[in-house]
């Protein structure tokens, strides 16, 4: 499910208008739900979209982020924590690259909210953070959304 973040670590290097979402989506068809709403929410309320994704190895990547293509700005992906079986950021990066995207490998979401923040000072930005369930529970306890 899609869920707003507005509260917690992560949201503190957003601008006031800025949004942070989450979404468990990993495979081809949660991402065409998952582009479907941010396509309708970008024609309600224009921003730059910026994914984070982290996915496991065994998931379809270039299936699952095709869909964002001429939607997302850039996708900007991360490490699944704790998963073994993580796809390797820089390899995930890569794959986006194939599919035209800008992106940038980096150590955890926190790092790459603040570097698309930063990036774009004066400006509101629409973040995503998708790709793995395992990816969304983690950011969810760092966000102390659910007890750790």
């Amino acid at each position: 499910r899609l869920q707003k973040l507005d509260k917690g670590a992560l949201c503190r290097p957003l601008n006031t208008g800025s949004e942070l979402w989450l979404d468990g989506g990993h495979n081809p068809a949660a991402g065409r739900v998952l582009a479907a709403a941010l396509a309708d929410m970008e024609e309600r309320h224009p921003k730059p979209l910026f994914l984070i994704c982290g996915m496991l190895a065994n998931k379809d990547a270039a299936g699952f982020l095709e869909n964002f293509q001429g939607l997302a700005t850039a996708v900007h992906t991360v490490p699944v924590p704790g998963e073994a079986s993580g796809l390797p950021a820089d390899r995930l990066a890569a794959t986006a690259r194939k599919l035209g995207f800008q992106s940038i490998a980096h150590d955890n979401a926190a790092t790459a909210i603040a570097i698309i923040q930063n990036e774009r000072p004066d400006h509101d930005v629409r973040i995503v953070i998708c790709g793995s369930l395992y990816l969304a529970g983690a950011i969810l306890k760092q966000s102390d959304y659910i007890p750790r």
